[in-house]
């Protein structure tokens, strides 16, 4: 059963009314939110419902089905965003609710599937504490952030990131295990949201902030590029021995640390580049004229020697000092 309150007083339920959403159906609501005008009801562990309330009389409003298969893992496991809201469901996938003809206007596609990112977060979290989760949607920088607990552990120490900054290349993901995640939430600063984390020591956190640091010290960063048997350049690919060339990196410089670039050739490391982020040369001011050079700002190609060969090539960036930015963007000859 929902509950509605009265027109005059939001706060007054009793003297509202009550919509029958399909009991029976799924244990519990657990999410609802306004969607698309009208109310878009989550149950658990399945029942999925759009109530239609763009009639002023709520006698006439409409509960309608949108799934009888799917539902919200439990309260917390959902958020809007925009124009969408994402939802976690019972089977450990992480779902987008968006506009098709499927059902009115509403209907359910899996978001991990997309990314293929299903597996990696079905062998990677431990859905038995799923009840301490937390989703937050980041408006400032266009991400989901969802507070979740790693494989092993029994309360939140991970956090799952969804980006949606870039809407032609669609979501993409990364991984943190940085932080204890007990409650996340934006504050205003300047006008702006600013992402904030509570610990579980009772800490709360600023987060994305200018100093690239934990608590004044570096942390690990990496990235992971899926196995690459070029099979999406030419089908025929796949199952030919490829021989290394080169791995060109582009670079904005950002300071003098090196990127550590582990190579694997069918899962195993062959081979370990290092890439300085920063650029050679003197600054304007300091430079001796006709012996050094001018230091450059500019978006720079960097290039190394690769070798090994293998059917499938795997690169792995790493770093882990204080404020040593990178990005995964580079290109491997083969």
């Amino acid at each position: 059963m929902g509950y509605y309150s009265t027109t005059a007083d939001h706060e007054d339920v009793s003297g509202g009314g009550i919509l029958s959403i399909y009991p029976g159906v799924g244990e519990r609501i657990v999410a609802a939110f306004s969607f698309k005008k009208g109310i878009v009801v989550f149950k658990y562990p399945i029942g999925i419902y759009y109530i239609d309330t763009s009639n002023i009389s709520a006698a006439n409003w409409k509960v309608q089905q949108v799934s009888s298969k799917l539902g919200c893992a439990w309260i917390g496991t959902a958020e809007p965003i925009e124009d969408d809201i994402v939802y976690l469901d019972a089977s450990r996938a992480i779902r987008l609710l968006t506009t098709t003809d499927k059902f009115s206007d509403v209907s359910t596609q899996a978001l991990s599937d997309i990314n293929e990112m299903g597996p990696f977060i079905r062998d990677n979290l431990n859905f038995n504490s799923v009840r301490t989760w937390q989703m937050h949607y980041y408006t400032t920088k266009r991400e989901l952030h969802i507070a979740c607990t790693g494989l092993g552990a029994t309360t939140n120490n991970s956090r799952l990131v969804v980006d949606f900054s870039d809407l032609k290349a669609g979501p993409k993901w990364r991984f943190s295990t940085r932080d204890a995640p007990i409650s996340l939430w934006s504050r205003i600063v300047s006008g702006m949201p600013e992402l904030m984390l509570g610990d579980n020591n009772g800490q709360v956190w600023r987060m994305d902030q200018e100093t690239r640091s934990h608590n004044g010290s570096g942390y690990n960063g990496q990235f992971k590029s899926p196995p690459l048997d070029l099979s999406h350049v030419e089908p025929r690919l796949a199952t030919v021995r490829k021989n290394g060339s080169f791995l060109e990196l582009v670079v904005e410089p950002k300071g003098n640390w090196n990127l550590s670039v582990d190579i694997e050739w069918d899962g195993e490391l062959r081979q370990t580049l290092q890439y300085n982020m920063g650029t050679t040369g003197a600054s304007l001011g300091s430079f001796v004229l006709g012996t050094d050079k001018l230091a450059q700002t500019s978006v720079l190609n960097k290039k190394k020697r690769l070798v090994g060969s293998g059917r499938r090539l795997t690169l792995i960036g790493r770093n882990s000092g204080d404020g040593q930015d990178f990005s995964e963007i580079g290109r491997a000859h083969v």
